[in-house]
Protein backbone atom coordinates (compact mmCIF):
# COMPACT_ATOMS: atom_id res chain seq x y z
CA UNK A 1 0.00 0.00 0.00
CA UNK A 2 1.29 3.45 -0.94
CA UNK A 3 -0.01 6.91 -0.07
CA UNK A 4 -1.36 8.96 -2.97
CA UNK A 5 -1.33 12.75 -2.81
CA UNK A 6 -1.15 15.77 -5.08
CA UNK A 7 2.02 17.32 -6.47
CA UNK A 8 0.26 20.64 -5.82
CA UNK A 9 1.21 21.58 -2.26
CA UNK A 10 -2.01 23.59 -1.96
CA UNK A 11 -4.12 20.46 -2.53
CA UNK A 12 -4.60 18.43 0.66
CA UNK A 13 -6.53 15.55 -0.95
CA UNK A 14 -5.05 12.09 -0.43
CA UNK A 15 -5.76 8.38 -0.74
CA UNK A 16 -4.01 5.04 -0.99
CA UNK A 17 -2.98 2.73 -3.80
CA UNK A 18 -2.17 -0.96 -3.98
CA UNK A 19 0.37 -2.79 -6.14
CA UNK A 20 -1.47 -5.05 -8.60
CA UNK A 21 1.47 -5.97 -10.85
CA UNK A 22 5.22 -5.74 -10.61
CA UNK A 23 7.72 -7.01 -13.15
CA UNK A 24 11.30 -6.18 -14.09
CA UNK A 25 10.26 -3.06 -16.01
CA UNK A 26 7.28 -1.56 -14.17
CA UNK A 27 5.03 -1.52 -11.16
CA UNK A 28 1.31 -0.91 -11.59
CA UNK A 29 -0.88 0.50 -8.86
CA UNK A 30 -4.64 0.74 -8.51
CA UNK A 31 -6.73 3.25 -6.56
CA UNK A 32 -10.19 4.74 -6.75
CA UNK A 33 -10.70 7.06 -9.72
CA UNK A 34 -12.06 9.74 -7.40
CA UNK A 35 -8.67 9.81 -5.61
CA UNK A 36 -6.93 10.63 -8.91
CA UNK A 37 -9.55 13.31 -9.67
CA UNK A 38 -9.32 14.78 -6.16
CA UNK A 39 -5.52 15.14 -6.24
CA UNK A 40 -5.73 17.01 -9.54
CA UNK A 41 -5.77 14.33 -12.22
CA UNK A 42 -3.03 13.07 -14.49
CA UNK A 43 0.17 15.03 -14.00
CA UNK A 44 -0.56 15.78 -10.33
CA UNK A 45 -0.49 12.25 -8.89
CA UNK A 46 2.29 11.33 -6.46
CA UNK A 47 2.45 7.70 -5.29
CA UNK A 48 4.76 7.15 -2.37
CA UNK A 49 6.12 10.64 -3.04
CA UNK A 50 7.05 9.83 -6.66
CA UNK A 51 5.31 11.20 -9.78
CA UNK A 52 2.94 8.64 -11.27
CA UNK A 53 1.64 8.25 -14.83
CA UNK A 54 -2.08 7.50 -15.04
CA UNK A 55 -2.80 4.65 -17.45
CA UNK A 56 -6.21 5.27 -18.97
CA UNK A 57 -8.16 2.06 -19.15
CA UNK A 58 -11.64 1.63 -20.51
CA UNK A 59 -13.80 -0.27 -18.06
CA UNK A 60 -17.26 -1.46 -18.99
CA UNK A 61 -20.25 0.60 -17.91
CA UNK A 62 -22.16 -1.16 -15.16
CA UNK A 63 -25.89 -1.85 -15.29
CA UNK A 64 -27.75 1.40 -14.72
CA UNK A 65 -25.01 3.47 -16.41
CA UNK A 66 -22.54 3.68 -13.52
CA UNK A 67 -18.82 3.53 -14.24
CA UNK A 68 -16.39 1.64 -11.99
CA UNK A 69 -14.47 3.98 -9.63
CA UNK A 70 -11.02 2.57 -10.51
CA UNK A 71 -7.76 4.10 -11.78
CA UNK A 72 -4.59 2.32 -12.83
CA UNK A 73 -1.26 4.12 -12.77
CA UNK A 74 2.47 3.57 -12.50
CA UNK A 75 5.21 5.50 -10.75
Amino acid sequence: MLPVRSADEGNSAFGTAFVVRHDQARTYLVTCAHVVRDVGGDGQVLAGGQPALVQHCRLPVLPGGARPDVSLFRP
